[in-house]
């Protein structure tokens, strides 16, 4: 499991990352946190990647916030979903996971900040 999370202008508070990283049960292996935070710009993606047990995968990428605003009700959005059951490209799952990771390589890209601990957070 893998959350990148915007903070702009450190609008995303401690609490709300906590809760996400105790939900998250980090330090654990299989889970991982990064906060975002550009001084010229926001950082606003919406990109959910799934793998399932069987193999195949599916995500969603756009620009909705994951509201029912933003899903189904009232905003005008953009975004596609793609899924290896419907017959999509694996290649393309493969890609967005991958670009996905990239956010967590060592060193971090700029703006980034990999949560391991509250310590973490607390920076």
């Amino acid at each position: 499991t893998t959350f990148l999370i915007g903070s702009n202008d450190g609008d995303t508070t401690f609490d709300e990352a906590n809760k996400l990283m105790v939900r998250l049960g980090i330090p654990r292996d299989s889970a991982r946190l990064g906060v975002v935070s550009f001084a010229s710009g926001l950082f606003h993606p919406k990109t959910y990647h799934v793998r399932r047990k069987d193999g195949s995968q599916a995500a969603f990428v756009g620009s909705c916030n994951f509201t029912p605003a933003g899903i189904t009700l009232g905003n005008i959005e953009a975004a596609i979903s793609v899924d290896t059951l419907d017959g999509d490209n694996l290649d393309v799952l493969n890609a967005i996971a991958a670009a996905i990771d990239n956010w967590f390589e060592t060193p971090q890209p700029e703006g980034v900040t990999v949560i391991e601990n509250v310590g973490d957070l607390q920076r």
